[in-house]
């Protein structure tokens, strides 16, 4: 497990297979089952306590990763939330976006798989949505 030492962070990104105690099991789980462009990581915050699962997405296949900070150069971190599709209220599993660490240019998923909705109308905008993870809708307003 290669650690990145960046300039906000520390990143321990795993290796396909690989796990880690700090690492929830559906990070994993989310990583294997969206394919080789996700992988699980571990950050720790210079300025905050704490350990912070998330996933690191490359728009392209991870590269094999030796601890240079140039291999995460374009990839952008996600973390895994539950996420409803406006068009027909079908629930996902998805790995959403936080730019705020690093604002790469990573493939979104371009319409909901359920309904066929593009993306802008759905309201997913995400990087992957866990295969398997489609739940009912919910008969709640939509805020």
């Amino acid at each position: 497990m290669p650690r990145y030492v960046l300039p906000a962070f520390h990143a321990d990104v795993l290796a396909p297979g690989e796990t880690h105690p700090d690492v929830p099991r559906e990070f994993h789980d989310a990583a294997e089952a969206l394919g080789p462009r996700f992988r699980p990581a571990l950050l720790r915050y210079r300025r905050f306590r704490g350990v912070y699962p998330m996933l690191v997405v490359w728009a392209e296949d991870a590269p094999a990763l030796t601890g240079d900070p140039a291999e995460l150069a374009g990839a952008v971190y996600a973390g895994l939330h539950r996420n409803m599709c406006f068009a027909c209220r079908t629930w996902y599993t998805v790995a959403y976006p936080d730019h705020s660490l690093a604002p790469g240019s990573v493939p979104h998923v371009p319409n909901c798989p359920a309904c066929g909705a593009p993306a802008d109308t759905a309201r997913l905008h995400v990087l992957g949505i866990v295969p398997g993870s489609a739940g009912p809708s919910r008969d709640r307003p939509i805020p």
